[in-house]
This record gives structure tokens, C-alpha cells and sequence, in this order.
């Protein structure tokens, strides 16, 4: 008997399966019951069961092609050509975008247009508002459904556990893309969200229900963050005094501190909400990192706020290589760009404080951040074999590896270029048993940054290998002329 484009039935209940395991941890916002057959799936959620056979497909890119051009025929006849607008359309787009990863090339592009529908369509459906009737919610979820139904005491007041998580995972996407692409975002957070978060942790059919209040919460910050600093805004460079810089990040990180003291004791110790954590306290502080001009020595205040994004930043990569490779395999997209980012941060508010700390504190921080480097090159180029694409076809996460090592030869030129100005020094840096460099191998900042922190990187954007997003090309603008009118800025 066949399942769907060709597969088995057996061949769809591993795929589900595997689905299961891959989303437990990362992606709660679809979930698929352990009572769901492959059968029933096909039939009630064809898209969304397609969708699902994808991403569930990694290590066959060959199987993964022919899965991912059914998936886009299917979408654009039900919902372009027909008018669709349904719950099975919604879920399987966000299962799409979670792991697009494996097969969204260009990554940008292709991205910001998969949010945009997922935002629209939540909009279109009324899953982001109360449900006005019942008719209104049985129309849209559908009243026979083998997906487990919210308690009809509650269902006037909430859609199902389906819909309330399809709404927090459409302002998971639509927030990320604002911190990707620093556009405004896409779907606002509202009262009524956090109502639906709270409602899943009050009463949770999983584990991962209980988190999604904590995940909203994130995002909440990075949107505010956004706001406070107009991130992506080149007209405020540098308009922002260090007084009130530092005003605005001591406010944002009291939001983070009652942020996680608002954990409970699972919560905190939950891997993917402790990165969330480092990666906001990251996010905070890269304000730091704007409109410095070359040549300019930053005030003690700013190099303190600076010194905070390195170090958070840190904490977050030193976690992440605390992870196995079976564990990064079943990371989103998300999760890649969150650790993508890390590398930017961390590695521009190096080239910062490493300029004023003496020779061997500099060798120190270096070795710690190329040995981190070259791990995650490492891993990244293994999951890349594992999935079987050909070695020439572009893909996501060659691109990946690729630009970070190229991140790191220019790292290297930016600290020989230091270190020959102080003489020579023997480069260590700190490693934990396990072969992996740890947080402590990094040494106190300086608190002045010389003149000539700056070396040629025209080389690199001339090659290509900071294309794979958008946000790579503004933390690298200002330290090449290929672009003017940023006056030799530390853009970011």
C-alpha cells in the first residue's frame, strides 16, 4: 500500500517519526500525536504530511528534491491558484520553514518570503484573534479532527492547541526574521498571545507546551530591543550618546533578569531556553558595536558594553559546543541563524577589544575563538556529507562553513596585525576534556581600542563568502570602502 509521492506506509511512519524527534526539543509549534497514523495524517493534513516527509528527509537529498517540488506544487494550487486558506496550510508551511536549512537557496530570499506568508495566512485565518463562535473555530480546525481538541470550556475563549501553537510559532518566524533581516516585524506581539502561551503552559498536552510562554517571552525582548536602537537603521549610527546607550541597555537587561527569573526551575535548565538567555544578552549589547569610526577610542562605558556582547556571545558558543552533532542535526533554521549570529558578534566585538588587551590576553581570546571556529566548521561540513548533497551544488550549510573560516582568516589578520605592534607572543587558549575550547579561555577586555583595528576585507566580499544573509553583510560593512556612504563606520 502507498503512502504519499511514492513512499510506503511504512516508509511514512518512520518519516513521522523521526518528525517526532526532531521537533521535541526545537519546534513545539506542530506537533504530531503518538495515536496519529500516517494514514490518518495523509488524509486529514496532506500539506502539512508532506511537509513533514521533507524536512524528515535530510539525510536523502535526492528523496528530499523530489519531496520539496511536490510540497511547493501543492501549495501554490491550494492556496495561489484555489484560494485556500486553512490550518493545513498554515502548520505545514511553518514545519517548511523550520528546517529549510537543507534546502532554501539563496537562504534570504527564499526565508523572508516563506514568513511572510505564514504571517499572512495566521492573519487571514483569525487564529491571532479570539474565535467569535464555534462555527468560526470548527470552520477553521475542523471538528473531526484526529488531532487531539481543546476542552470545549475553553474553546470559547481559545482555539484549539493546534491553532494557539501555529500562532506562537507564526511570531517565533515573524520575530526571527526582524532580528535576520532587521525589517519591522511581521506580526506584532499582542495581549492576546501571551494569553494563548499562558493558557498551553496552564494546561500543556506535552512537555514543549509548557515552554512556549518562555519562547514568546524571548521574542518579546528581541522586539523591544529592536525598537529601543531601530536596528538596521543607518540614519541613527552613531546618533545615540554612551549615556544613553548605556541607559536603555541597563533597562533591557532588567527586562532579561525579570525574564528569567520568570523561569521555573525546568525552564531554566531547558539547553534551548538557557541559549535564548545568552543570546538576548547578546542581542542587548551589540548597540555597542555602532558608530565607532576608525581610529576612535570608545569610552570606558561603551568597551564595558561591548565587553558584555562578547561574553555572552561566548557563553552562547560554548554551550552550543557542549551539544553532540546528533543533537545540532535536528536544530531549525532558527537555531542555525541564532548561532550564525553568535559568530558575528562575537567575533567583531573580538576584533574590538583585542586591539587594547596586552599580547598574550589577545593570543588567548584569539586561539579560544578559532578553535571554536574551526569546531563548528567541523561539524556543519559533517552534517552537510550526511545529507548527501553533491560537494559543487550550493547548499546552506557549505555556505556556512565556508564563511566562517573565512571569518576567522580575517580574524587572524586583525590580531597579527595587533601583535605585531607589541611584539611577539606564544598563542594558547583554553580546552575542556572533551577537545572543546571553554569560556574561561577567553581574558578581560581592554578598555581602548588603538587606531589600525582595521585590515583588508574587500577580498572577501569580492569572493562572495559573506552572501548567506543579509545581516552578515551589516556587520562587515565598515571595514571595507565598498560602501561609502557608511564613512569608514563600524556599522552593524
Amino acid at each position: 500500500m502507498r503512502g504519499a509521492d511514492d513512499l510506503t506506509l511504512e516508509e511514512c511512519e518512520a518519516l513521522i517519526h523521526h518528525y517526532r524527534r526532531m521537533s521535541a526539543v526545537n519546534f513545539g509549534y506542530v506537533i504530531i500525536p503518538e495515536g496519529c497514523s500516517a494514514a490518518a495524517l495523509i488524509e486529514e493534513r496532506p500539506l502539512l504530511a508532506r511537509a513533514i516527509f521533507t524536512v524528515a528527509s535530510w539525510r536523502n537529498h535526492a528523496r528530499q528534491a523530489a519531496l520539496q517540488l511536490g510540497f511547493m506544487r501543492e501549495l501554490s494550487d491550494r492556496y495561489f491558484v484555489k484560494s485556500e486558506r486553512s490550518l493545513d496550510l498554515l502548520q505545514a508551511l511553518i514545519v517548511y520553514f523550520g528546517w529549510c536549512h537543507w534546502y532554501a537557496t539563496p537562504f534570504a530570499n527564499q526565508a523572508y518570503r516563506q514568513a511572510s506568508l505564514i504571517a499572512t495566512l495566521a492573519i487571514e485565518l483569525g487564529i491571532t484573534q479570539r474565535p467569535t463562535n464555534m462555527n468560526q473555530h470548527d470552520m477553521i480546525v475542523g471538528s473531526a479532527s484526529a488531532f487531539s481538541q481543546t476542552n470545549e470550556t475553553v474553546s470559547s475563549k481559545f482555539w484549539s492547541y493546534e491553532a494557539r501553537r501555529a500562532y506562537v510559532g507564526t511570531y517565533q518566524i515573524s520575530t526571527f526574521c526582524l532580528l535576520l533581516f532587521r525589517k519591522p516585524v511581521l506580526l506584532a506581539h499582542t495581549q492576546y498571545l501571551d494569553e494563548c502561551a499562558s493558557s498551553l503552559a496552564a494546561d500543556p498536552q506535552y512537555p514543549s507546551d509548557a515552554t512556549l510562554i518562555h519562547q514568546v517571552g524571548s521574542m518579546r525582548l528581541a522586539e523591544q530591543v529592536s525598537v529601543s536602537f531601530d536596528h538596521g537603521s543607518r540614519e541613527r549610527v552613531g546618533e545615540l550618546s554612551d549615556d544613553k546607550v548605556q541607559l536603555l541597555v541597563k533597562t533591557l537587561v532588567k527586562h532579561l533578569n525579570d525574564y528569567k527569573a520568570s523561569l521555573s526551575m525546568g525552564g531554566a535548565q531547558n539547553g534551548p531556553l538557557s541559549r535564548l538567555c545568552h543570546m538576548s544578552r547578546a542581542y542587548i549589547h551589540e548597540v555597542g558595536l555602532y558608530g565607532l569610526l576608525q581610529g576612535q577610542t570608545p569610552s570606558a562605558t561603551r568597551i564595558s558594553i561591548i565587553y558584555e556582547c562578547y561574553t555572552s556571545s561566548m557563553r552562547f558558543l560554548s554551550d552550543v559546543l557542549d551539544l553532540s552533532l546528533d543533537d545540532m542535526a535536528d536544530w531549525t533554521s532558527m537555531d542555525w541563524r541564532y548561532l550564525n549570529l553568535a559568530v558575528m558578534l562575537c567575533t567583531k566585538s573580538s576584533i574590538i577589544l583585542d586591539s587594547a588587551q596586552c599580547a598574550t590576553e589577545a593570543s588567548q581570546g584569539a586561539a579560544w575563538l578559532y578553535k571554536c571556529l574551526d569546531t563548528l566548521c567541523v561539524r556543519v561540513k559533517e552534517l552537510h556529507r550526511q545529507s548527501g548533497a553533491p560537494p559543487a551544488q550550493d547548499h546552506g550549510l557549505k555556505r556556512m562553513a565556508g564563511e566562517w573560516s573565512a571569518i576567522k582568516v580575517y580574524h587572524q589578520t586583525c590580531i597579527h596585525r595587533n601583535l605585531s605592534q607589541t611584539g611577539p607572543t606564544s598563542a594558547s587558549g583554553g580546552v575542556n576534556a572533551n577537545g572543546n575550547p571553554t569560556a574561561n579561555a577567553s581574558a578581560n577586555a581592554g578598555v581602548a581600542v588603538g587606531a589600525n583595528i582595521h585590515a583588508p576585507i574587500q577580498q572577501f566580499f569580492d569572493n562572495g563568502v559573506f552572501e548567506m544573509d543579509p545581516l552578515n553583510d551589516i556587520f562587515w560593512t565598515g571595514f571595507t570602502d565598498a560602501d561609502g556612504s557608511m564613512n569608514n563606520m563600524f556599522q552593524i
